[in-house]
Formats: structure tokens, sequence, C-alpha cells
């Protein structure tokens, strides 16, 4: 080694005492690494595993939902995990899906968690023209339960929110019907408190050209409802320590005609009940070639366990009434006014057959108001206690005008 001086250059004589602390320093160095290697081995094999159990968990998931999914390839990365070339099989047919990708897998007490499951987007071609496209689907802060814990998510698989950002159907290279912004967000359940949901579809499109060689087509094309569109909005709750479900609303309005509104509260949907259901769905599903009916009417004994506390249906006018009645108008060579008329005084007759007077003139008084002034008209059911279903089957196959008064059925308008 040269060695810089003031007197010049010299060369320095070797000192073994240096060289052996480099070696030994070189040797602790490698046994840290070696050892470094050691611990991390398992611990990535045990990473791997946990990521494999959640795929095969979710796997099993689907298939009690009768769905089977299968993939070439799971590509593992830490906690992510993609599963390549997955094929889904309902109903006996087969369905490509490209790759579905996992974010964030995490092993829980209750389950496995998964920050996001993705997938890629797909398209579907068939005969005639068909196509279909999907794209933007996915999942955030999901959780596959485990067995003695999934009946309080549900039953299934547990997210906060899912969305499909686009669907299209379209023949001949023309849109036929499509959804833009499809989405749901669920609150997890939490120190008994109910879970709850709020869904929307931002906008969707069906075109009813289709149609055309059909008896309804002229009545469609006078109208003007060649093409609608509209959206949808939804809400409600599910307390799975009482069993009570509350579809608070849900609103389909169609641009240019109205909203359909509905909703529905029930009691007795218990986890014990979703357990039972499950069962029957498995049985079905593990046996294709089992008698259908027999499973059928097992899982609607099952429902009786259920009971009916409310219900609602209600259409709120934008046009449609006023356009449905000019069209007859038109058709009868008549005024809308004397159309009008005529619907009034049919109603008392339809409405009589169910052998209920205080029915029929409440009925009777809400369609003649509607029809003068169309805004919304409302057909609601509140008992003043819980109907079990077994009772309103039963009356309703014996004798079902009964079930006005069981259900205390009204019919409301512009209220």
């Amino acid at each position: 080694m040269l060695i810089r001086t003031r007197a010049g250059l010299r060369t320095r004589e070797p000192n073994h005492h240096q060289g052996d602390f480099m070696n030994n320093c070189r040797r602790h160095i490698r046994f840290l690494l070696l050892s470094a290697a050691v611990v991390a081995a398992p611990l990535s094999a045990a990473q791997a595993q946990d990521v494999n159990a959640a795929l095969e968990r979710f796997k099993a998931l689907w298939e009690e939902q009768g769905m089977a999914i299968e993939w070439e390839n799971a590509a593992i990365s830490g906690d992510d995990a993609v599963l390549e070339n997955v094929t889904v099989t309902s109903a006996g047919e087969d369905f490509e899906v490209s790759n579905i990708a996992f974010e964030d897998i995490s092993d829980d007490p209750e389950g496995y968690r998964v920050r996001s499951i993705t997938m890629d987007d797909f398209e579907v071609e068939g005969e005639d023209g068909f196509y279909a496209a999907v794209s933007g689907i996915g999942m955030n802060n999901v959780l596959m339960p485990n067995d003695d814990v999934r009946d309080n998510y549900g039953g299934f698989i547990f997210y906060e929110k899912a969305h499909v950002d686009d669907a299209r159907i379209s023949v001949d290279g023309v849109d036929v019907a499509s959804m833009t912004n499809a989405q749901i967000t669920i609150t997890p359940p939490v120190s008994g408190a109910p879970i709850s949901y709020t869904g929307s579809v931002e906008k969707f499109f069906v075109d009813l050209s289709l149609a055309k060689d059909s008896e309804q087509w002229p009545i469609i094309e006078a109208l003007g409802y060649q093409q609608i569109s509209g959206s949808i909005k939804s809400n409600g709750k599910w307390n799975p320590q009482d069993g009570d479900f509350e579809l608070t609303e849900t609103n389909i309005t169609i641009n240019d005609a109205g909203t359909l509104g509905m909703s529905f509260t029930l009691g007795g949907y218990t986890r014990e009940l979703i357990a039972s259901l499950r069962e029957i769905q498995q049985q079905m599903a593990d046996d294709p070639e089992a008698d259908s009916t027999a499973q059928g009417m097992a899982a609607l004994g099952l429902m009786q366990q259920m009971s009916f506390r409310s219900a609602e249906i209600s259409f709120t006018d934008d046009s449609l009434t006023s356009k449905v009645l000019e069209l007859v108008a038109q058709m009868q060579g008549m005024s809308k006014t004397d159309v009008a008329a005529i619907a009034k005084g049919a109603v008392p007759f339809a409405v009589s057959q169910l052998g209920d007077s205080d029915f029929t003139a409440s009925t009777t008084q809400a369609v003649s108001a509607f029809l003068d002034n169309p805004k919304v008209i409302r057909i609601t059911a509140k008992p003043a206690n819980d109907v079990p279903f077994a009772l309103i089957m039963a009356e309703g196959m014996s004798t079902p005008q009964g079930l006005i008064k069981t259900l205390n059925v009204k019919v409301t308008a512009n209220d």
C-alpha cells in the first residue's frame, strides 16, 4: 500500500492485525445475512400460506352460492395476489372473467380481510351480433368471514363498498342497454347496531326498439318511449341480532315518465334462518340433479319463520299518466277528460270483486283524485301487529280477499 508523506512516497508494511479484523467483519456480515435469510424464509412461506388460504376461502364462499370459480395460476406477492385466467361456472355455463386482483390480504379473528378485490374489464361476444362489456368492477374493505361469525354478516362475503363503473350490451354495434356508476355502501355491524346500506345507479339506458316486432311496439312508439333512461336509488338496514329487515326505499326513476317506489319491513330474518337457507342452497349446489321441488318446499317452509310488518308501492308521475290518457283518447276518438271519466267509473266494479266495500270506496276516491291531478298514487299495507308468513299464505290460498283487512291495505293519492 502506498502512503503519501512530506518526504515523498514510501511503501507501508502490511498490517496483519488489520487484515484479521477485516476478515472477521466479513464473516460476521455473511453470518448476519444468512441468519436473516433463514428467519425470513419461514415467514414468507407462512405469508404465502395465509394468502392461499384466503383465496381458497374466497372460492368456497362462492361455491356455496352455486358458482364455481377456477383459475390457472395465483400470482402471490407479499400480501397481494392475482388470480389469472379465471373461469366462473354457473348453471352449467362457463364464463371467462380474466384476472381478479386482491390487495392487502390479512388474517383476522373473524376471517380474512382484503383492502380491495378488483376484476379486470371483460367482454362477451355472442351470436347474432350480441356484445356485452363490463368495466370498473371492485369491492373495498372486504371480509371473508369464518363459519362461526358469517351469519352476522348475512352469510356471505361482506364488503363496505362495491361498484361497477360501466356495463353495456349492444347488438350489431348499437347499444341497447347500459348502466353507469352503480355502487353500494354497507356499514359493518358494530355493538349490536343494524347493518345499513345505500345503493344507487347514476344512469341506466334501454333502447326499446328491440321490441319493434311485438304487439306493444305501437304503444311504446306512440308514447315516445322508444328509448328510456333513468336512475335508481335504494337504502335499507338489517339487524342480525333480532332479524328485523327494512328496505327503506327503492326508487326507480324513468326520465319524462315517473318514479316507481317500493319499501317493506320484515321480521324474523335471523342468523339462524340464514344458516338454514344456506344449508339448502349448499345441498342444491352439491347435487344439481336432486329434486328441486322438495328443496324449494323446504326453503318455503323456512320462510314461514318470517313475519310481515309493512309494505308500500308508489308511483310519482312525471307526465306518463297524461301521455297514456291522451293516447287512449286518440285511439278511441274521445277527449282526455272523457277517458279519465270512464276509467274512474270502471274502478269500483273492478275493486268490488274483493268484497270489501270500504276498500272499494277509498280506492275509487284515490284513483279519481290521481287522474284529476296526477302527482302520486300509493298502495300501503301496514297491519297493527306482525303477521306471520304462514298466515298470509294460508289466507291467500283460502280467502285472498281477506288479506285486505289482515294486512290493512289502503290506496291513497296526492298525500
